[in-house]
Formats: C-alpha cells, sequence, structure tokens
C-alpha cells in the first residue's frame, strides 16, 4: 500500500468553507459538500460510502483521507463555478 505524500494544512475562514458548501457533479457522480464547524465534509449519498473529511491545503485545494483531491473553481466575480 502506496503511502501518501505528506501535506500542510492550511486554515481557511468560514465564509470562504461556505461558499463551497453545494452540490456538485463529478464524474457522473452527484457530490454534496457541507461545512460542519470549520471544515468541508463530502456526501456521496446513498452509495454506502462513509462521508469524507475535506482538507484544504489552499484556499481552492482540498484532498481526503483515501487520497483523492478536489479542486474548487471560481469565476471571475470569485464565484465558485465547479469542481474537479
Amino acid at each position: 500500500m502506496a503511502l501518501q505524500p505528506e501535506r500542510k494544512m492550511v486554515k481557511l475562514d468560514t465564509a470562504v468553507l461556505d461558499a463551497y458548501a453545494g452540490k456538485y457533479e463529478r464524474m457522473g457522480q452527484s457530490l454534496l459538500i457541507t461545512r460542519s464547524d470549520s471544515i468541508l465534509v463530502l456526501n456521496l449519498g446513498n452509495r454506502g460510502i462513509p462521508k469524507r473529511k475535506l482538507s484544504p491545503v489552499s484556499d481552492t485545494r482540498f484532498f481526503d483521507s483515501p487520497g483523492s483531491e478536489y479542486t474548487f473553481f471560481k469565476d471571475e466575480k470569485e464565484r465558485v463555478t465547479h469542481l474537479l
């Protein structure tokens, strides 16, 4: 089993996290992102997959414990447009 690369977490303001909360489509899957206190939580719905904490490594990049990375994109008005 490969070890995950070491990543340095950053602390984000709750207003930044709130902007990322919402429903997204990624690779044909619906993802629900919510904020719980000072973290983001990923919920894949009723697929039997537990919720995952998303840890920030920048203002727009997050990762979960299995090592999947999530990047939020914004438009020129700083509105979140999508998630990859």
